[in-house]
Protein backbone atom coordinates (compact mmCIF):
# COMPACT_ATOMS: atom_id res chain seq x y z
CA UNK A 1 0.00 0.00 0.00
CA UNK A 2 1.35 3.14 -1.18
CA UNK A 3 1.98 5.37 1.82
CA UNK A 4 1.35 3.06 4.46
CA UNK A 5 2.92 4.13 7.89
CA UNK A 6 5.65 2.17 9.43
CA UNK A 7 6.11 2.52 13.20
CA UNK A 8 9.71 1.77 14.52
CA UNK A 9 10.50 2.40 18.67
CA UNK A 10 14.27 3.22 19.44
CA UNK A 11 13.76 3.15 22.96
CA UNK A 12 14.90 6.58 23.30
CA UNK A 13 12.32 8.20 20.81
CA UNK A 14 9.58 7.12 18.39
CA UNK A 15 9.77 6.90 14.47
CA UNK A 16 7.37 6.53 11.98
CA UNK A 17 8.28 5.81 8.65
CA UNK A 18 7.20 5.71 4.94
CA UNK A 19 9.35 2.64 3.28
CA UNK A 20 13.18 4.09 4.99
CA UNK A 21 11.97 8.18 5.01
CA UNK A 22 11.11 9.31 8.43
CA UNK A 23 7.96 11.41 8.90
CA UNK A 24 8.66 15.05 9.66
CA UNK A 25 5.18 16.05 10.25
CA UNK A 26 1.62 14.47 9.80
CA UNK A 27 -1.43 15.85 9.18
CA UNK A 28 -4.25 13.51 8.10
CA UNK A 29 -4.10 9.68 8.06
CA UNK A 30 -7.04 6.91 6.55
CA UNK A 31 -7.71 3.46 8.37
CA UNK A 32 -9.85 1.31 6.57
CA UNK A 33 -11.11 4.14 3.80
CA UNK A 34 -12.16 6.65 7.00
CA UNK A 35 -10.12 9.93 6.69
CA UNK A 36 -8.61 11.59 10.46
CA UNK A 37 -7.24 14.86 11.13
CA UNK A 38 -3.66 14.01 13.49
CA UNK A 39 -2.78 16.45 16.34
CA UNK A 40 0.78 16.18 17.33
CA UNK A 41 2.07 16.17 20.33
CA UNK A 42 5.99 16.30 21.92
CA UNK A 43 5.42 13.37 24.42
CA UNK A 44 8.46 12.79 27.82
CA UNK A 45 8.22 9.17 28.69
CA UNK A 46 10.23 8.61 31.29
CA UNK A 47 12.30 5.11 31.95
CA UNK A 48 15.53 3.88 33.94
CA UNK A 49 18.53 2.42 32.49
CA UNK A 50 21.28 0.98 34.70
CA UNK A 51 20.54 3.17 37.52
CA UNK A 52 19.77 6.35 36.09
CA UNK A 53 16.96 8.40 35.41
CA UNK A 54 15.42 9.68 31.81
CA UNK A 55 12.83 11.00 30.04
CA UNK A 56 12.44 9.76 25.95
CA UNK A 57 10.76 12.79 24.55
CA UNK A 58 9.38 12.41 20.67
CA UNK A 59 6.10 13.65 18.58
CA UNK A 60 3.03 11.19 19.23
CA UNK A 61 0.40 11.37 16.77
CA UNK A 62 -3.12 11.05 17.93
CA UNK A 63 -6.91 10.58 16.01
CA UNK A 64 -10.19 10.57 17.91
CA UNK A 65 -12.72 8.44 16.95
CA UNK A 66 -16.24 8.04 18.27
CA UNK A 67 -17.08 4.85 20.37
CA UNK A 68 -20.44 4.00 21.79
CA UNK A 69 -21.24 8.05 21.60
CA UNK A 70 -18.14 9.56 23.13
CA UNK A 71 -14.96 10.50 21.72
CA UNK A 72 -12.29 8.49 22.26
CA UNK A 73 -8.48 9.80 21.74
CA UNK A 74 -5.92 6.87 19.83
CA UNK A 75 -1.83 7.18 19.82
CA UNK A 76 -0.90 5.87 16.55
CA UNK A 77 1.91 3.69 18.05
CA UNK A 78 -0.60 1.61 19.38
CA UNK A 79 -2.58 1.39 16.50
CA UNK A 80 0.14 1.55 13.25
CA UNK A 81 1.58 -2.10 14.48
CA UNK A 82 -1.72 -3.68 14.22
CA UNK A 83 -3.79 -2.37 11.13
CA UNK A 84 -3.11 -0.26 7.95
CA UNK A 85 -2.67 3.30 8.80
CA UNK A 86 -2.13 5.85 4.85
CA UNK A 87 -0.39 8.73 5.10
CA UNK A 88 -2.45 10.94 3.30
CA UNK A 89 -0.74 14.63 4.49
CA UNK A 90 2.62 14.32 5.62
CA UNK A 91 6.57 15.66 5.13
CA UNK A 92 9.34 13.30 5.29
CA UNK A 93 12.42 14.82 7.08
CA UNK A 94 14.64 16.37 4.15
CA UNK A 95 11.45 17.55 2.13
CA UNK A 96 10.15 20.97 2.05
Amino acid sequence: MKNRLVYDNQWEYDNYLIGKKKIATLAKVSIKGKEYDVKTQHVGVPYHDMGHDYTAVSDHYFIKEIVFGMAQTFDLNQLVPKIAVIAIEFTLEGEK
